[in-house]
């Protein structure tokens, strides 16, 4: 034990003064000659893997976390470090090192593990004299400035929890006091991260005392803070947004609305002058986060102004967006090997093959995204936006991990062009080799329990205008059939299609509400009830049903390859029969 004293010692002295400590110790640590053999540098490289403030990214319910965690093949998550490796006797090393550390960085990491994982590990409470040791250590860090300003903000807030934790009134009030001079000291305009944290920390919290002066200090900060990052000479958006949301929200709880609207017309001025953003695409993006707050805040005509000038700057956004393309080369060989197979034999059995192929398979479809994410990890760190021919923000879809459905609707109608190439030989072949007809398709349908009888002419001409090769009307006639059939399927099942209507009578569910029913998902499945989705009702897919009902569609926006997937989902809800009972 004394030679690895020593040797740790030795870093210690070395590394003293150095801002990134803990790093940098462990670094040394672990090319300690055969650590892995020896249980006690083993405990040191674990206590300086941990990381702190780690809270919400792990399932531990502890402040010091893995650094690194990742799911293996089957499915259970990966940790480095991980609780597991801790144990007794690795937190009676820790708490046995606090006594040997002078280093206030070191006396309070040490102390800071034995307090978070002794409850967790041993299922005991920690001593109370680890707890003031902790603070204390922590108070040190921030008072003699021995890390770097984020660190310190880190550092001094998880003091004054432990602090409330045990309920020490002394330690809370040596905190405020640190608190409060760390950030008069640290706080500079440009860098938002490093102030605003008093104002986070004790301005709400009834356990920290502060008095009228304290608290009125806090509050004339940041409001100076805002006057200077929306002068023209320090002029910051980001900076002037942390102000603002902090201060609004103050003021509305106080019932201070006038403030409220106050500061928030300062930052609003800021965003409009339009100076800070290279490009309309940033403007848009920062209008519409201003008409967001407008809006929380009551603040109509503001909103309202801001939504026309959102409209009228999106024709030139779309200025500024590059086109990309992408080529795929497919022999005639290759199409035929699908097409033939599909088009083979009795017009039942097509039918039916048609409908598996095009059909979406979700379970696939996730499995796809999860690869695609593992291969192009940095773009997967980002979400995407949708803009429409007009340049309006009609979706957003988050990562993978934080939207999955949304990024499952936007993969499949993107597929929907790709398959097209098949839709449009296989469609051709039916009509024009072997001369199927309207009747055809309406023989395949009519018996559908969810098809009214008094549906089937109206059907029966959308089909004919795509034979026509009239796809506009083939659309405009069977997409609001396909909305019937599914109330139909709802009302049938006992479900519920109505809902209260703002004029105290019924109306009707819309069409995305009725595709969200879980009757829909138990009686077509999960793929064709997210498939109807993406092409009718979201709008991270193709929300034909709505560009068509509300006149947001181009005219030639109505296509053969669109057509054909309206067809294809007619001949799904033409397959439901009822089930008779035996």
């Amino acid at each position: 034990m004394k030679l690895i004293k020593n040797m740790l010692d030795d870093i210690y002295i070395e590394l003293e003064n150095d801002y990134h400590l803990e790093t940098n110790i462990l670094k040394k640590i672990q090319s300690f000659p055969n650590a892995d053999d020896c249980s006690k540098i083993k405990a040191e490289i674990l206590g300086f893997q941990f990381m702190e403030n780690n809270l919400n990214n792990s399932d531990w319910g502890t402040y010091f976390g893995p650094y690194a965690s990742f799911p293996k093949e089957n499915g259970i998550l990966f940790e480095i470090p991980s609780i597991k490796d801790v144990n007794k006797d690795v937190i009676d090393y820790w708490e046995e090192r606090i006594s040997q550390v002078v280093n206030p960085v070191l006396k309070a990491r040490y102390a800071g593990l034995v307090w978070d994982f002794t409850s967790k590990i041993i299922f005991r409470k920690p001593s109370h004299h680890i707890a003031l040791i902790y603070i204390e250590s922590l108070i040190r860090i921030v008072e003699d400035r021995l890390q770097n300003g984020i660190d310190l903000v880190r550092k001094i807030k998880r003091a004054i929890s432990v602090a409330i934790s045990i309920n020490n009134k002394e330690l809370i009030n040596k905190c405020k006091e640190a608190i409060l001079v760390l950030e008069d000291e640290i706080g500079e305009n440009d860098k938002p991260g490093l102030w605003g944290f008093s104002f986070d920390i004790l301005i709400s919290n009834p356990k920290i005392q502060l008095s009228e002066l304290e608290k009125s200090t806090i509050l004339q900060k940041l409001e100076q803070r805002l006057v200077d990052v929306t002068s023209e000479s320090e002029l910051n958006t980001w900076a002037s947004e942390c102000v603002i949301k902090r201060l609004a929200q103050y003021y509305r709880k106080k019932n201070k609305l006038n403030d409220a609207h106050r500061v928030l017309r300062i930052h609003g001025d800021v965003i409009k002058n339009k100076k800070e953003y290279a490009l309309i695409l940033q403007y848009q993006g920062a209008l519409k986060n201003l008409q967001k707050l407008y809006s929380e805040y009551g603040m109509k005509n503001e909103s309202d102004e801001l939504l026309i000038e959102i409209k009228n700057i999106g024709a030139k956004i779309l200025d500024e967006m590059q086109l990309t393309t992408s080529e795929i080369q497919i022999t005639k060989e290759e199409i035929d090997k699908i097409v033939i197979p599909i088009t083979t034999g009795t017009k039942n059995e097509v039918f039916h093959r048609l409908i598996h192929f095009f059909t979406p398979q979700i379970d696939h479809v996730t499995q796809c995204l999860k690869e695609s994410a593992k291969e192009h990890i940095l773009s997967n760190f980002f979400g995407k936006s949708i803009i429409d021919e007009t340049g309006r923000e009609i979706a957003n879809i988050g990562t993978l991990e934080e939207d999955l459905i949304g990024n499952i609707l936007h993969y499949i109608s993107e597929d929907f062009q790709y398959y097209s190439i098949y839709s449009n030989k296989i469609f051709y072949r039916l009509i024009n080799e072997l001369n199927y007809t309207v009747d055809d398709f309406i023989n395949f349908i009519k018996d559908s329990v969810i098809l009214s009888e008094s549906r089937i002419n109206v059907i029966r001409k959308g089909v004919q205008a795509y034979f026509d090769d009239d796809f506009i009307i083939c659309e405009h006639l069977l997409i609001p059939q396909i909305e019937t059939s599914i109330r139909n399927l709802i009302e049938q099942n006992n479900g519920v299609v109505l809902e209260p209507s703002s004029m105290d009578a019924f109306q009707l569910k819309t069409f995305n509400k009725l595709l969200l029913d879980d009757i829909v998902k138990y009686t077509l499945g999960k793929d064709i009830q997210i498939y109807f989705r993406a092409m009718y009702t979201d709008p991270r897919g193709w929300n034909l049903r709505n560009k068509i009902c509300h006149g947001l569609s181009d005219p030639d926006a109505s296509s053969r390859s669109t057509s054909e997937r309206v067809l294809h989902t007619l001949l799904i809800i033409g397959t439901l029969r009822r089930i008779k009972n035996k």
